[in-house]
């Protein structure tokens, strides 16, 4: 009879670490570039000028357009940069938080980075990160690594002889922590943060606002193209005027006849609703309540589970002994 040629473990074990750890520095990849800056070396500046702008027609991006003036050895020097590699941002929130913390009105006084080695080099801002969903994304493809070293222990097992249902366990088991993973990303990276947040929004006040513009924008990404949901409006609140593109707080809404069903809802002009953060007032969403984004969540809870179930259905079945098929007492059939 002949000896089964042994299954070199590289192939799906090595393939599924690097892919973790390939993945891990990808999602992780704002923190490194902040790791970076702090070799900068923080100077007192003053900001000129700090408006938010973007180009209605063509640009998906909010851009911040500023001036900050600082002194380093003796010399003056002047930056329009805010970040790092990043030229502006989808959220009108994100860039209304760096602003709101410079002041209400400029110029105004603000610390920046300067490059040490090249000190015309400046930046107002590190990157943005959200850590709500950036730790349990960057968990979920850690889980890659505990998965690809499972399968690797698999086929070294099963190499040394090992019964079919032995050998396979340490895949199964780190199978069903990835699928877990999954679930889990569902609720802790978006569901958790979504909850957290219309909780808060409960106390926060009503005010009509203005739309500038609404309409269904195509947005391509590495996973194709996909719908997105496009309105700004302005509102005013304790004598201030304010904007934003905030519409829920759940992940984007990805149904296209729903999203087209709420653009025309929110005609260019027509008066609408929005509630306001009474703390940080440049903080508002239109619909707090909204479930229309939870498939995602819902999704991912769903496959985690499936997921689980049909590896301990094959766990069950590895510990049924197959007919004709005897064991040594150490896992090693014969």
């Amino acid at each position: 009879m002949e000896t089964p040629r042994p299954r070199a473990p590289f192939p799906g074990g090595v393939f599924f670490i690097l892919l973790g750890v390939g993945c891990m520095v990808a999602v992780t990849w704002p923190v490194w570039k902040n790791l970076y800056l702090a070799t900068w070396k923080r100077v007192p500046c003053v900001v000129e000028r700090f408006e938010i702008t973007r180009n209605e027609s063509s640009d998906s991006e909010f851009r911040p357009t500023l001036k900050f003036r600082y002194e380093l050895d003796g010399r003056t020097f002047t930056s329009d940069r805010l970040w790092l590699g990043k030229a502006g941002d989808p959220s009108y929130e994100t860039l209304s938080n760096i602003r709101e913390s410079i002041g209400p009105s400029f110029p105004g006084p603000a610390v920046c980075r300067v490059n040490r080695w090249n000190p015309s080099e400046a930046i107002l801002s590190p990157l943005p990160i959200d850590l709500y969903r950036m730790v349990p994304a960057s968990l979920l493809v850690g889980l890659l690594i505990p998965l690809g070293v499972g399968v690797a222990l698999s086929d070294v097992r099963r190499n040394r002889g090992v019964s079919r249902g032995e050998a396979e366990r340490p895949a199964h088991i780190a199978g069903m922590v990835f699928f877990g993973g999954v679930g889990l990303f569902g609720v802790a990276g978006v569901a958790l943060p979504a909850l957290l947040r219309t909780s808060a929004a409960t106390s926060w006040k009503e005010v009509p606002a203005q739309v500038i513009w609404s309409r269904v924008n195509t947005v391509s990404g590495a996973k194709g193209d996909s719908q997105r949901l496009d309105l700004f409006y302005r509102f005013e609140f304790n004598g201030r005027t304010y904007h934003s593109n905030s519409y829920n707080f759940c992940s984007p809404i990805q149904n296209r006849k729903t999203l087209q069903q709420i653009s025309e809802s929110h005609q260019l002009g027509s008066e609408i609703g929005c509630y306001v953060n009474p703390v940080k007032p440049w903080q508002a969403v239109v619909d707090r309540t909204s479930t229309e984004g939870w498939v995602f969540p819902l999704f991912s809870l769903g496959f985690g589970a499936i997921g689980c179930g049909v590896i301990l259905r094959s766990l069950a079945k590895s510990r049924t002994p197959q007919s004709g098929e005897s064991s040594d007492g150490l896992g090693r059939t014969s």
